[in-house]
């Protein structure tokens, strides 16, 4: 189906396949409410729709996959509803990249959502993150959220198959100020870059990811407000990534207590953490995190 000249077109008997508006500039809004047995909305079905302002899912009860590019440069996008869409498992690379309008997205009814594609959020305008009901999210994809600056909540509480925080996910989100990861028991690694530049950050509890064995190169570089880093429990932690924390000038607090497998602290993993108290390596526990000399820990 395309348009030419339609700017709130019937969609009622739409199945997916012949969904096709990319490009259509007069298109406004869209109604698929009616469309229950929609399974997918396929590439780039919606991308460069510049004037879409809003968009209704809510009755999409089949609804398995939001497609790569699917809203991709969707400008004026300011509300899309997915009320009912309990089957969506994956939005995929670049779905919502650029949709610079789009300050809420109401996730909650997506509880079987599993994956979250690379830049699939890119420089949109999402102020919060809520996908604690999001019980079955294994994977964040690499700059899902990059360069989101006004995102400043994410809840992924209750993400307990969570595995994985991709590269540069959450890079240059110079607004988030909180993250909770409290039930991400299965939490194995956090990507070089993943909160690269975000500045606002001001606490991230780890204590609860017994099984994050890696923090890869500058996760956390340039996270100047961030204070507190709690690591106490991450029994698994093997590996802190070069310069993983470099530049995080008000952490004054560093808890690796517990951290039997901590063998490699690379380097520059602390440069310019002026805040942070110690003197160096404490015992031969320690002496295994440290890599190197005058790294300042708290066992």
């Amino acid at each position: 189906m395309h348009c030419a000249t339609q700017s709130h077109p019937a969609l009622a008997r739409c199945s997916g396949v012949d969904c096709t508006f990319e490009g259509c500039r007069t298109l406004a809004s869209f109604d698929l409410s009616a469309s229950g047995r929609l399974s997918a909305l396929g590439r780039a079905s919606f991308r460069g729709c510049d004037a879409l302002s809003a968009g209704d899912l809510s009755g999409c009860g089949a609804l398995v996959a939001i497609g790569e590019a699917a809203f991709s440069g969707c400008s004026a996008l300011v509300t899309l509803r997915l009320a009912g869409c309990a089957a969506l498992q994956a939005i995929h690379r670049d779905a919502f990249r650029g949709c610079r309008a789009l300050a809420a997205l109401d996730l909650s009814a997506c509880v079987r959502l599993e994956v979250i594609g690379p830049a699939a959020f890119r420089f949109s305008a999402l102020r919060t993150l809520a996908l604690a009901r999001c019980t079955h999210l294994a994977a964040i994809g690499e700059f899902a959220f990059h360069d989101c600056v006004a995102l400043a909540l994410v809840d992924l509480s209750g993400c307990a198959r969570l595995g994985g925080i991709g590269r540069a996910a959450f890079r240059g989100c110079a607004s988030l100020a909180r993250v909770d990861v409290s039930g991400c028991v299965r939490l194995e690694r956090i990507a070089a870059d993943a909160f690269r530049g975000c500045a606002a950050l001001v606490a991230i509890d780890l204590s609860s990811c017994a099984r994050l064995a890696d923090l890869g190169q500058s996760a956390f570089h340039g996270c100047a407000a961030l204070v507190h880093v709690d690591l106490t429990s991450c029994a698994a932690l093997a590996v802190i990534g070069e310069s993983a924390f470099h530049d995080c000038a008000a952490l004054s607090e560093l808890r690796l207590a517990g951290c039997a497998a901590l063998g490699c602290v690379r380097r520059g993993a602390f440069s310019g953490c002026g805040a942070l108290e110690g003197t160096g390596p404490r015992g031969r526990a320690a002496d295994a995190r440290s890599g190197a000399p005058g790294v300042p820990l708290i066992a």
